[in-house]
């Protein structure tokens, strides 16, 4: 089996309806993973919400802006996926990322193959769950697994598929506005601590990521006074916006059977709306 998790927010491309309305990422999307259902693999769809992580980080995402064509698509995509009673995840306070991570951790022991259809390499995580690929967060490489991870997520840098989330937890996000925690030397040195730690742990290459993982290796460096009781709390208060917001109650979702479920004479409207029913 498998379950290809598609987050809504896909790139415009320069096609739009005959009202001027931007179609190219709704076909994109649609063509993508309807066509993935009806082959016979389940489909979930996963759409962010309004965050509340600025709350602990005031300028989180700040230097964004939102591009009219892509929000305008987002919002039809979301209707679409309602109307057609496809199964989706939506949560207020949550965005996707955080609701990937949680599906993934629901599923992973469901499927041998887990497609992640997304642009966003915050998901690269993910890619700790066995079977696990991205398609669609590179140009020149069709899709990302951990093998292939070094040399196709970062130019110029090798990151371990398995540490991108500690990376970002040092150097920053430019694409959220984080900035790096301290000088490049110093946090070359803490990634390798913390990797050394992994290892000298046995703690398992696919948990590296975890955010229990980084909370055992801050608690390592208290006891064993390595970083400043000011840089731990910085730290601890940093996987507040780098790591998945995690849920306080579950989502129940289902993907089984869903082409059974779906909404087909409403699907196949709005597959002819956007000229996708040939």
């Amino acid at each position: 089996g498998q379950l290809g998790l598609s987050k809504g927010g896909y790139t415009a491309l320069a096609n739009t309806a005959s009202n001027g309305i931007p179609v190219g990422g709704l076909r994109y999307a649609l063509r993508r993973c309807i066509t993935d259902m009806f082959r016979g693999n389940d489909v979930l769809f996963v759409f962010d919400s309004k965050t509340d992580k600025n709350q602990y980080f005031d300028g989180y995402k700040s230097n964004r802006t939102r591009n009219p064509e892509i929000y305008v698509q987002q919002m039809i995509f979301e209707d679409i996926i309602r109307g057609c009673n496809l199964p989706y995840l939506k949560k207020d306070g949550y965005e996707a990322d955080d609701l990937v991570a949680y599906a993934m951790s629901k599923i992973k022991f469901q499927y041998n193959h887990i497609m992640i259809v997304t642009s966003d390499m915050d998901l690269a995580g993910n890619l700790c769950v066995p079977g696990a690929e991205i398609e669609g967060s590179s140009s020149n490489v069709p899709s990302i697994t951990k093998d292939n991870f070094e040399t196709t997520v970062k130019s110029n840098q090798l990151i371990e598929y398995n540490l991108i989330l500690p990376y970002f937890m040092f150097f920053g996000k430019p694409s959220n506005n984080v900035k790096a925690f301290r000088d490049k030397a110093t946090n070359v040195k803490l990634l390798q601590d913390f990797k050394e730690f992994c290892i000298s742990k046995g703690i398992a290459e696919g948990n590296r990521s975890l955010l229990n993982t980084f909370a055992q290796w801050l608690q390592f460096c208290n006891q064993n006074q390595t970083l400043s009781s000011d840089d731990i709390v910085e730290l601890l208060n940093r996987t507040k916006f780098i790591y998945p917001k995690p849920l306080a109650d579950a989502i129940p979702f289902d993907t089984e059977q869903c082409r059974d479920k779906v909404n087909k004479e409403r699907l196949a409207f709005f597959l002819k709306t956007l000229n996708l029913d040939s």
